[in-house]
């Protein structure tokens, strides 16, 4: 998968209504037979209303053609309930953060992957007597964990996790078959930059 990550962020309301607008374009499947059919561009409409400093909701609506479901309205909170603490319920990574310094945030959550892909027409793999060429497949993975994320500048961080990977699937939707795995450790880092 080779995709960029577009969106701005626009004030409906001075103050308290907010709305988001993500598209994500760009080649969803293998590198074998690049073609039309792998080119998809998901994206998210979200709405948050900020009630006052320590507590918004929003609603989101995530659209993508190449999900069983193309369009599925996800909800969420944003709660800062003591000072230092913060329940981020929000997907597709709630957390509870405690910021124990200025620039270290400590965090356990759980953490959501999701991506659609096309494989390659030209793909022999067979899952059962069916082939697997031009397949649409559905990976989902929920993960649970903990980490540290330290603040390096006020645009660039660095952040390590680690926890057991809960629930994975493969879901072969023009087959109508799945593939699943059993749980397994992971750890991760990695570098967060805005601009």
């Amino acid at each position: 998968t080779l995709n960029a990550i577009l969106g701005c962020d626009i004030e409906i309301e001075p103050s308290e209504w907010y709305m988001r607008i993500q598209l994500e374009p760009g080649v969803y499947g293998t590198w074998q037979s690049l073609g039309w059919h792998q080119v998809n561009m998901p994206g998210v409409a979200a709405f948050t209303n900020i009630v006052n400093e320590d507590f918004q909701w929003f609603i989101a609506l995530r659209a993508d053609i190449f999900q069983f479901f193309p369009v599925i309205p996800i909800p969420g909170i944003r709660w800062q309930f003591a000072e230092n603490w913060l329940l981020n319920g929000s997907a597709p990574k709630p957390t509870i953060d405690w910021k124990a310094t200025d620039e270290l945030t400590v965090f356990v959550g759980g953490d959501i992957l999701n991506a659609n892909v096309r494989l390659a027409d030209s793909n022999p793999e067979a899952l059962g007597n069916r082939s697997l060429a031009g397949a649409l497949v559905n990976y989902f993975e929920a993960r649970i964990g903990a980490g540290v994320t330290w603040e390096v500048h006020p645009n660039l961080s660095l952040q390590a996790e680690g926890g057991s990977l809960v629930w994975r699937t493969y879901d072969f939707i023009r087959l109508n078959d799945h593939v699943t795995s059993t749980m397994a450790p992971y750890f991760q880092v990695a570098i967060r930059g805005q601009f």
